[in-house]
């Protein structure tokens, strides 16, 4: 073997060495362009689908979900109820008002008239004038009624029945047992 022989066979093994190495460096690189523009467009697409989504979403939840108008009616229907709710408690507490008033006035009626029962002794007669009947100062009010009145009143009520005060019932006029 000649030396030009080894010098040529060595030049053209390092040509064929070096066109093959820069084959395989395009075909890397392909590959790894491939590759990166297979990731670029995962991205692009993922970016979309997100977005897509996003905006279905949110388009969704306003018509649906979140919808103003059906929002309003609600917050009006609880309003109105509220309303309504408040008026029933104002009405019932005035009811109330008016019941306890109501059994304030009968409690002192009848400490009133449990009072004026024992004094059927100070009521006039026709030969002479009661206690509570003065001729000079105008009768004794008491209830809106003179106290006289309050007095026939009671009286006629109750009844002596073998030395005890009974109560006459007042619907057949018989005496009512205690």
């Amino acid at each position: 073997m000649s030396p030009k022989f080894l010098f040529y066979a060595r030049h053209s093994a390092v040509a064929v060495q070096r066109l093959f190495r820069g084959y395989l460096g395009k075909l890397r690189f392909r590959e790894a362009l491939t590759q990166q523009q297979r990731i670029e467009r995962q991205k692009f697409f993922n970016f979309s689908a997100t977005q897509i989504q996003k905006l279905w979403r949110g388009f969704f939840s306003r018509k649906y979900i979140h919808h103003l108008q059906a929002r309003r009616k609600f917050v009006d229907s609880v309003v109105a109820k509220n309303a309504a709710f408040q008026q029933e408690l104002r009405d019932y507490y005035e009811q109330e008002l008016k019941k306890g008033e109501r059994i304030r006035e009968e409690k002192k009626e009848q400490e009133f008239e449990e009072i004026l029962s024992h004094l059927h002794h100070l009521i006039s007669t026709s030969s002479a004038p009661g206690v509570f009947s003065s001729p000079f100062t105008g009768p004794a009010i008491a209830l809106d009624l003179p106290i006289e009145e309050h007095l026939k009143r009671i009286q006629s009520k109750t009844v002596l029945y073998r030395g005890k005060a009974r109560p006459v019932d007042s619907l057949n006029g018989s005496l009512m047992s205690s």
